[in-house]
């Protein structure tokens, strides 16, 4: 049996026990993909959980969208005790989802290169060996679960972040707790700003073996501009010019600072893979126009959604996979509105309406929210 439990000495100890075995919001946190398995296997049987805000308990539903999570029965409301908070247990429950790297991070950990006589046979581009199981994380994706992880996919008005400064602060804090193949995230990861980059760029130009180990570097995006055979990217604060071959990003970047133009403060910054070969070469970008709060710009319906909830101060979500698959996913979930919990999308019609955490509100540009 699932059952709901309500501490009368308080909202603050509201926990879940499933068959048998209990969980508190901390333990949900810590051990997720149990919780996740213990959702599943209600799920399965179709038991409902009971929210023991009243002695008798009242039914609620398990139900799965991205990940499985608890709600209450629709029009159910006023069964439920005038001062029972289940509902806000689901939105806390949401932004844990919310902030859930999707998969298991893996990335090339090596680039091999040659001399300079063996580089005109154009043999340098040996793959790094990778298990055929072991699924290779775009630069987008790791870009993502940093963000999600640092919590910088959420706004609320009693943690607004602002700047470089803070934001850098969040994602090394979000580094650590990233597992990229087998390891820490947080030693192949430089943030630009800190001491220590001189000494990881230095270590990187010391590497004398044909294999050259593949690091990261984020920060904000100071420029880039084309020459005859490269593109070239330069951190703001950093003399250090990152040369690629792939003269795209330019365009991918001019892109997102389109973008940081839609909102005050907003700067663009980038997640680059780099190796030296003779210099600091660039294997992949991947490239987010900030809002001054460390919320990502994905789009210009983005751009006009915060512009009235961060004036306002209403607190939001961007939902998992939003920054990879944008057109797939609501635009944001807002957690408290005068409706209740919404996810705002752009269209009814579209499929990421069917994704949405909370019921869909279809909303557009010019049009005010139900927040209050």
């Amino acid at each position: 049996m699932f059952q709901c439990l309500v501490d009368t000495t308080g909202m603050d100890r509201l926990c879940f026990i499933v068959q048998g075995e209990r969980y508190t919001r901390e333990d949900i946190a810590r051990r997720y993909d149990c919780w996740q398995a213990a959702l599943a296997r209600a799920h399965q049987v179709r038991h409902h959980p009971m929210c023991m805000c009243k002695p008798s308990g009242v039914p609620m539903v398990v139900a799965k969208r991205e990940d499985f999570f608890v709600r209450r029965f629709p029009s159910r409301g006023a069964d439920h005790a005038p001062d029972c908070r289940s509902h806000e247990l689901v939105s806390e429950l949401a932004e844990l989802q919310a902030d859930k790297p999707s998969t298991t991070l893996s990335y090339q950990a090596h680039r091999y290169v040659t001399s300079a006589v063996d580089r005109v046979r154009r043999d340098y581009r040996k793959p790094d060996p990778t298990p055929a199981a072991v699924k290779t994380s775009t630069l987008r994706e790791i870009l993502s679960a940093l963000w999600h992880r640092a919590g910088l996919c959420r706004y609320a008005p009693d943690r607004a972040r602002c700047g470089w400064p803070r934001h850098r602060s969040a994602l090394r804090f979000a580094s650590h707790q990233l597992q990229l193949s087998d390891a820490e995230l947080s030693p192949r990861l430089a943030l630009t700003g800190e001491a220590q980059l001189r000494d990881f760029l230095r270590q990187m130009e010391q590497q004398q073996s044909a294999a050259r180990e593949i690091r990261f570097i984020c920060g904000p995006l100071e420029m880039t501009k084309l020459t005859a055979n490269d593109a070239v990217l330069r951190f703001r604060g950093e003399q250090t010019a990152f040369w690629s071959q792939d003269k795209s990003c330019v365009n991918a970047a001019q892109a997102a600072f389109d973008l940081a133009t839609t909102m005050a403060r907003a700067e663009v910054y980038a997640l680059i893979a780099v190796y030296w070969d003779r210099n600091f070469r660039v294997h992949d970008t991947a490239f987010v126009a900030v809002a001054d709060e460390g919320v990502p710009i994905i789009g210009n319906l983005h751009a006009a959604l915060y512009g009235q909830l961060i004036e306002r101060q209403i607190p939001f979500f961007l939902p998992k996979g939003a920054m990879i698959e944008p057109e797939n996913y609501p635009l944001l979930s807002l957690p408290k509105t005068d409706k209740g919990p919404l996810s705002v999308v752009s269209d009814a019609d579209a499929p990421h309406a069917s994704k949405a955490f909370y019921p869909p509100f279809v909303w557009s540009i010019g049009q005010p929210l139900p927040v209050s």
